[in-house]
């Protein structure tokens, strides 16, 4: 990923003789000056040229590559904070640059113009305005005291989100219409107190919040996903804290006048306000920003996740029918029934180890159709989705590889079914998952193979008459 070397060198100029000449600070000043300056430095003119690492961010070209780009940015970020202890403070759409290789998409962090050394406690060493104002943070926008932490560039994060959701990255995620009437129009301006004022009201709660997200380009594919995670990370920010100093982003009054006062008590009631609950927020910012890092690792488990609540259907849906089948017409499965069963009691185990977040009914009754109507193409679809389960295990194993995921210890119920070493990781967990799922994908094609060729038997060798696998590993 770093840019290599194309060509440069010293810059020349042209002297009184029209001479071409080193620009250097000796040519400049002359033999006569230079030689009585005794030791000072040469100094030279030069340029070099470099290849790219990155691309802008208007070549994303869809939600979930948006999402790996800005989860790695945030990575590299708080990389930066934990281990060198220097906060950006400059996060913007400017500052994102978008990177392809072999393993997929890369986000990277540039531009380190305002990067400033933190505390010890965590604060920025000065509280100057820094940014650019519609990605600012509230205390960025007010100079609220105490000083810039990590929570003012993860706020940046949520409204350049929001800004890309609203008004799109690239001419084919733009608008169609008017965008003057939108909630978001009022962050952008000349006067920094009234966005800040309108940024505390849509931050506040998640229902006020729901007029920036409402207001998303909807001809952006998978846009309300990404208002899923805006919302999901402006929940962590703002509202997931059992001190209720913490949540909101108003500031409003702690107390208010009994309801049978008199007007004239009411008039004279003095209001005790609530501290300001971005100011609060500061002091807990290394633990909520934790809790930030998590919410975008999660997006790796959620995939894995509905993977596997899909994959685990498939297998018990064929099992099934083919019992059924075998008992209604008194004939011998050919073996297939046990190897079906088998898949879906370790599919069901992959979900087991990830987490079980939702019931697959919908999709058991769609492949069941689908079974019905064309086992064929039913066990294709299970050898193209195992092949993308493949996919996105080895993605997973890169992360960990590269340390944008902690390896942690692998929970007890994979290591008791398949037998781990106690000691093992989750590295170790993805591996043996991944090797079952490879092992489905060729299952899952030879079945579908089979029932092209009129082989369906297990029992029979179905190369005896020339019948080759329609996909070859």
């Amino acid at each position: 990923m770093y840019p290599k070397f194309l060509g440069g060198g010293r810059m020349q100029i042209q002297n009184a003789r029209g001479e071409s000449v080193d620009d250097t600070t000796r040519t400049i000043l002359g033999e006569t000056v230079w030689s009585q300056l005794g030791d000072l430095p040469l100094r030279a003119h030069m340029r070099i040229a470099m290849s790219g690492v990155g691309e802008p961010l208007k070549t994303i070209q869809s939600i979930p590559e948006l999402i790996v780009v800005i989860y790695d940015v945030m990575r590299c970020h708080m990389g930066i904070l934990k281990h060198c202890q220097i906060l950006h403070r400059d996060i913007s759409e400017a500052n994102i640059l978008v990177r392809r290789d072999g393993t997929g998409v890369h986000g990277m962090l540039i531009d380190f113009d305002h990067a400033i050394s933190i505390t010890d406690d965590g604060y920025a060493k000065h509280a100057e305005r820094t940014g650019t104002v519609p990605f600012m943070s509230v205390s960025n926008l007010e100079n609220l005291q105490p000083k810039r932490t990590s929570l003012d560039d993860w706020e940046s994060i949520i409204y350049i989100l929001c800004w890309l959701g609203t008004f799109g990255w690239n001419s084919d995620t733009r608008p169609s219409g008017s965008v003057a009437d939108l909630n978001i129009a009022s962050w952008d301006g000349n006067n920094v107190m009234k966005i800040a004022n309108s940024k505390r009201d849509h931050m506040h709660s998640s229902d006020n919040f729901t007029g920036i997200t409402k207001g998303f380009n909807p001809k952006i594919a998978g846009i309300r996903r990404l208002a899923n995670v805006v919302e999901g990370l402006r929940a962590v920010l703002i509202d997931n804290h059992s001190d209720p100093d913490l949540r909101g982003a108003m500031i409003i009054p702690d107390s208010f006048p009994e309801e049978n006062d008199s007007d004239e008590e009411a008039d004279q009631y003095e209001f005790k306000m609530r501290p300001d609950p971005f100011v609060e927020r500061a002091a807990h910012w290394e633990s909520i920003s934790e809790s930030q890092e998590r919410a975008h690792t999660y997006r790796y488990i959620f995939r894995f996740v509905m993977l596997e609540v899909v994959a685990a259907v498939p297998g018990m849906v064929d099992g099934l029918i083919r019992h059924i089948k075998s008992l209604q017409g008194m004939r011998h499965d050919g073996g297939w029934i046990g190897h079906l069963l088998r898949e879906a009691e370790n599919e069901r185990m992959h979900l087991m180890t990830w987490m079980e977040i939702s019931k697959p009914t919908g999709f058991f009754a769609v492949f069941s159709l689908l079974y019905m109507v064309s086992p064929r193409t039913a066990h294709r679809v299970v050898g193209y989705l195992e092949e993308e389960a493949v996919t996105s295990y080895t993605h997973f194993i890169g992360e960990i590889d590269a340390g944008r995921i902690e390896n942690v210890k692998a929970p007890e119920i994979a290591v008791a079914y398949w037998n781990l070493d106690p000691e093992s990781t989750l590295r170790d967990v993805v591996l043996a998952v991944r090797a079952d799922e490879a092992l489905h994908r060729d299952t899952n094609h030879h079945f579908s193979d089979r029932i092209r060729a009129k082989r369906e038997s297990l029992f029979e060798d179905m190369d005896t008459d020339g019948n080759k696998p329609h996909i070859k590993y």
